[in-house]
């Protein structure tokens, strides 16, 4: 155990003395959550963002001292992290911490760390949630552009006599599922219709975590149902 805790001291040293344009430990979440609503708010999804390459240096770092990690806790040779794997789960991460304006990178880090080594599991499955997280307005009030235009759509399809250009957001709630995966949204809206004049309706979203519609449904009540999208 002192081994460990000499690891990640040391984890923290190197990390805190990262050059600007990079990540650090005591770089604040709601600040690299902020880099990725600019790189992906209305935008098409790049793997190329900027923030993903600030991010590197500190995520290669958290790898090799995780394999170091397994090997003190465990005292032998076992297979490497995933470092493909263990991306998903810091940016899963980021945007899972509460206070995002008082909590820091290395908090998100060391939550995988402690997945992919004290809890080592090969079938953990992480999925980066960022493109959809980047496209809401105001994670408090939940707007997201995404989903309005998925609501737009299904709205255009539809038999009715609904005035798109009407379309106005009331408020709304998200929950992120399946480890990333997927993004649950509710959007509460108001619209007209040529016959019914004005309604209020809410529409269930669910996103893949690349903006791609898993399911999207109508004029539901206002309660997840985590059983939704299977």
């Amino acid at each position: 155990m002192n081994k460990i805790k000499y690891i990640l001291g040391l984890w923290l040293l190197i990390l805190s003395g990262c050059k600007e344009n990079e990540y650090n430990t005591d770089t604040k979440i709601a600040d690299i959550q902020n880099d990725i609503h600019k790189s992906f708010f209305d935008k098409t999804y790049s793997d190329k963002a900027e923030f993903y390459t600030k991010m590197e240096k500190a995520i290669s770092e958290n790898i090799r001292i995780g394999d170091l990690i397994i090997q003190a806790a465990k005292n032998t040779t076992i297979d490497k992290i995933d470092p493909s794997q263990f991306k998903e789960c810091v940016f899963f991460e980021v945007w899972n911490i509460k206070n995002p304006q008082s909590a820091s990178y290395d908090l998100a880090a060391k939550r995988c760390q402690t997945l992919f080594t004290l809890e080592y599991n090969k079938d953990i499955k992480y999925y980066d949630p960022s493109f959809v997280m980047a496209n809401f307005k105001d994670l408090k009030t939940a707007e997201n552009i995404l989903a309005e235009k998925a609501i737009k759509e299904e709205l255009s399809k539809s038999f009715d006599s609904t005035d798109i250009k009407s379309y106005k957001f009331i408020d709304g709630k998200y929950q992120i599922l399946n480890n990333g995966k997927y993004i649950y949204i509710i959007q509460t809206f108001k619209a007209k219709d040529a016959i019914l004049g004005d309604y209020t309706q809410n529409a269930h979203v669910v996103l893949t975590n690349k903006g791609n519609v898993a399911r999207i449904d109508l004029n539901q009540n206002k309660n997840f149902n985590l059983t939704y999208i299977n």
